[in-house]
């Protein structure tokens, strides 16, 4: 028998990118709300420096996966996700940290290549089941 428990750390919410820099015609139907809650109060809530804080106590924390659930970014603009996708390299590997979107990572259509898809092997099961791709 096994003495080893599974220990995993969950993050969730994180919010990545930043705004700071996006141009109101990109802010197209639901993304001004979105961006306009982001200007009043998200911006101040999520720091890249608490981020930079976590990696590096995540880093120092024995653990045997890192699970990233929803809400990576903010209105899913395309340089959203790669931003997104950065900070994941850096947190690791895909076959040691998995992510589950949310809300806002799918707040508009987003082509799959721009948006969702820069997470592709963070969401990839571990042992594919034949005729059922995941994510679809």
């Amino acid at each position: 028998m096994n003495d080893h428990c599974f220990s995993f750390i969950q993050l969730s919410d994180p919010h990545l990118s930043s705004l700071e820099q996006v141009r109101y015609r990109q802010l197209f139907s639901k993304r001004l709300l979105g961006y306009l809650s982001w200007r009043k109060r998200r911006r101040f809530e999520h720091q890249t420096a608490v981020l930079d804080c976590l990696r590096t106590a995540i880093a120092s924390d024995p653990h045997d996966h890192i699970v990233v659930t929803g809400d990576l970014v903010h209105i899913a603009l395309p340089h959203e996700f790669k931003e997104a996708q950065q900070w994941l390299q850096s947190l690791g590997d895909p076959t040691d940290v998995t992510v589950v979107p949310g809300n806002h990572d799918a707040y508009v259509r987003v082509p799959w290549q721009q948006g969702l898809g820069c997470w592709a092997p963070y969401m990839a099961a571990d042992d594919p089941v034949p005729d059922m791709p995941f994510p679809l």
